[in-house]
């Protein structure tokens, strides 16, 4: 995305304080050509398995980084294919919880991630990942009391699947290549939280998805089992 700005100008009018000073414009053009699009906020969640302590401010940056590109990749990387016209425009690390191992289960740091979107008229509750076509179906079957028994046959969950996925294999190079702590060992659970959830974090997600064929997660209350 680029930004084109229009600097404050003060004309003259002549003699005393009588100074016009000309309102500051600024332009925002996504890459994918969107003049001035919508912008929206997002959060994003993962429990990455293998890792036992919080990632410290340049390992953060990678990490951001890294969701960054996983998304503009399948977004933008693919001819603005989406059809929202979706760009990720920044990520920022707000939140880390560590679960340390015991005897059943490996250490988990959960990370949340708040993110900044362009995007036309994408959907505001979960604009991420979200399709107005998928939220009318959980609308419907919630009505009748029941869920998508297929949660993958919606574009949203698939959309975060593939966003999983491309994100577990980054994490997986960081952690190798020793940019990031090494222990790595996969995406325990993804999930977002839908904007119009309240702050304690009730919301549920569009997918999961882990490295050893597992996956968590549901849009709406859903959940899979892999």
């Amino acid at each position: 995305a680029t930004v084109a700005g229009v600097a404050a100008a003060v004309v003259s009018s002549g003699g005393g304080n009588n100074n016009t000073v000309a309102r500051e414009a600024t332009t925002i053009v996504s890459s994918c050509g969107l003049v001035n699009p919508t912008v929206r906020p997002a959060r994003v969640s993962f429990w990455m398995e293998g890792f036992s302590q919080a990632f410290d401010e340049r390992e953060s940056l990678l990490l951001e980084s890294l969701l960054i590109e996983a998304y503009n990749n399948i977004t933008v990387g693919d001819g603005c294919s989406d059809k929202f016209l979706r760009e990720l425009d920044g990520a920022k690390l707000v939140d880390q919880v560590v679960l340390p191992a015991n005897d059943v289960n490996n250490s988990i740091v959960e990370t949340t991630f708040e993110t900044v979107l362009f995007c036309d008229g994408c959907p505001e509750d979960n604009p991420m990942f979200g399709d107005f076509a998928d939220n009318e179906v959980f609308r419907r079957n919630l009505r009748q009391d029941s869920l998508p028994r297929r949660l993958e046959t919606l574009e949203s969950f698939q959309f975060f699947q593939d966003f999983i996925q491309v994100v577990m294999v980054g994490v997986k190079e960081l952690s190798d290549d020793e940019q990031i702590s090494d222990g790595f060992i996969q995406m325990a659970k993804g999930y977002i939280t839908e904007n119009n959830d309240d702050e304690n974090g009730s919301g549920n997600g569009s997918g999961g998805g882990s490295g050893q064929g597992g996956s968590n997660g549901g849009n709406g209350g859903g959940s899979t089992g892999g």
